[in-house]
């Protein structure tokens, strides 16, 4: 039997970036939806506000955009560790294209925006942690977008090296998408890597 979710165990994870009393940890309880999906479960439909953004406690799940034809693309995948929302459209406070899918069982942290100002107004002493945690996350952002930037087969071969466990649910479809080009291409990127 697993162990039951607690906010407590956000310090396992945060718990080097910033020394806060373990009490704190739990006080942080009522701010977060604390959530379990299922392989294939629909986490947030797309057209729909980014309201929560999901620390990935255990497991994967995958942004997708619908395709005209086939199996929707996955354009980011999250990983244990990582935090998943479509971030535009989350400070933005408006509808996202894009939907959150569990691609493995997952379980996940949910805060609400308006939970993260209140969290951050009542309990100051998180401020420091949140500095950092955002800053990683601003960090992670940029390296993934740097991917597209790059020209083509610089941007590939900086993807293939820097995201081996994303790429693992990542079709050829997938990259031609999100690198604009065509299954051959990426076909021919990949028989060219070391």
């Amino acid at each position: 039997m697993g162990r039951i979710l607690t906010t407590e165990m956000l310090r396992e994870s945060f718990g080097h970036l910033a020394r806060i009393n373990p009490k704190v940890y739990r006080d942080m309880q009522p701010y977060f939806r604390i959530q379990t999906y299922q392989k294939g479960e629909i986490i947030r439909e797309r057209d729909v506000e980014e309201s929560y953004v999901h620390y990935v406690h255990t497991g994967t799940m995958a942004q997708l955009y619908p395709a005209k034809r086939g199996r929707d693309y996955r354009v980011r995948i999250f990983t244990e560790g990582s935090v998943a929302a479509d971030l535009y459209a989350y400070f933005e406070k408006g509808p996202s294209p894009f939907y959150l899918r569990a691609i493995s069982y997952v379980s996940c942290f949910s805060l609400k925006n308006d939970a993260e100002a209140a969290l951050l107004h009542e309990m100051p002493e998180i401020s420091r942690l949140s500095t950092f945690v955002n800053r990683q996350l601003l960090e992670e952002t940029h390296k993934y977008l740097r991917c597209f930037q790059l020209p083509l087969r610089q941007g590939f071969a900086f993807f293939w090296e820097n995201y081996r466990e994303e790429r693992k649910f990542l079709s050829r479809k997938d990259l031609a998408f999100l690198f604009n080009t065509s299954s051959a291409s990426i076909k021919k990127l990949m028989d060219n890597l070391p």
